[in-house]
């Protein structure tokens, strides 16, 4: 058996204040490279983009922050050259990624 990817969201779950996030192919554990994990922002239902602390709890990571006390939506290294922090025990990095579906302020628009 040979691990073919790091840390792949499965689940979001919506706490008081918090989001929990739930990952697939967490082997060896989740770990914060660098001993802090960033690049974690959350929004609420305006819609406005906060950094936000987060923590690793088993194979989930719980993101928050003072800024949004009830976020709905959550981005991962959502930017150009991210720092990567998360990653799992076989030493392989989470991809970016987000659980929002709104649109980008790139949507429609063409690249040439």
């Amino acid at each position: 058996k040979v691990l073919y990817a790091g840390p792949t969201l499965a689940s979001v779950e919506r706490l008081p204040g918090a989001i929990g996030l739930h990952f697939i192919h967490a082997d060896g554990g989740l770990v914060a490279k660098g001993g802090k994990l960033e690049e974690f922002a959350v929004a609420g239902e305006d819609r406005k983009w906060a950094w936000a602390d987060a923590r690793i709890q088993g194979d989930a990571v719980i993101v928050s922050t003072s800024a949004v006390p009830d976020p709905r939506e959550v981005r991962y290294a959502w930017q150009s050259n991210p720092a990567a922090t998360l990653f799992n025990g076989a030493g392989l990095p989470a991809a970016p990624f987000r659980t929002d579906h709104w649109p980008c302020i790139t949507d429609g628009a063409r690249p040439y």
